[in-house]
């Protein structure tokens, strides 16, 4: 299991931006813990999870 807790904090005129900001964030998130799981899922295929 993998859980992922980020806090953001956007200060200044930034503060404008913060839920495209924050949208792109859990983007990048999202695909990066995707990539993980399929890495462990064909390693763990492969018999080789060390």
């Amino acid at each position: 299991m993998l859980e992922v807790k980020w806090d953001i904090q956007i200060h200044g005129y930034m503060r404008l931006f913060s839920f495209a900001i924050k949208k792109h964030i859990l983007k990048g998130t999202t695909n990066s813990i995707d990539r993980i799981a399929k890495e462990g899922e064909k390693r763990y295929k492969k018999g080789s999870m060390k």
